[in-house]
């Protein structure tokens, strides 16, 4: 995966919590944008500086759930260990058959009250309406989030 990765996704409201859409050339590039994304809506990504990275591996039993897990992890760095991600610079996942891991280095910087604004608490990326399509060498990451 390249080192620079596009940012694309949108916004949707969902019943009170949110539901966001991104989109890339391959899995691991919409979960990039899905990133980018889901801490927009956290913080601005204009606030945040890249002073930091942070290495970040995940586990999971399909690719969903490593998907998931990924992005719940961003919400543990945010919320617990007041850490803002600002951007997915390496994003790897085994290709073997019997892979369980996502690896991920992300830079950003300590959450600082005096500059970050914080918009919304999210609780969760959930399972409900989650998917991932692929179409005319797009793929698609869609899920809700739990406000």
């Amino acid at each position: 995966m390249s080192d620079a990765l596009a940012t694309s996704y949108r916004i949707e409201d969902h019943s009170g919590d949110f539901k966001l859409e991104a989109w890339g050339r391959d899995c691991l590039e919409a979960l990039a944008s899905a990133s980018q994304g889901l801490v927009q809506q956290i913080v601005s990504l204009d606030q945040i500086e890249e002073r930091e990275q942070l290495p970040v591996t995940v586990r999971g039993d399909d690719q969903a759930e490593r998907l998931i897990a990924f992005l719940n992890e961003l919400l543990y760095l945010v919320y617990t260990r007041h850490w803002l991600p600002r951007r997915v610079k390496l994003l790897r996942q085994c290709s073997q058959k019997d892979c369980t891991e996502l690896e991920a280095v992300l830079t950003g910087e300590p959450l600082d009250a005096a500059r970050h604004e914080v918009k919304y608490d999210i609780k969760a990326v959930t399972y409900h309406n989650f998917q991932i399509r692929e179409e005319g060498g797009i793929t698609t990451l869609e899920f809700v989030c739990d406000l």
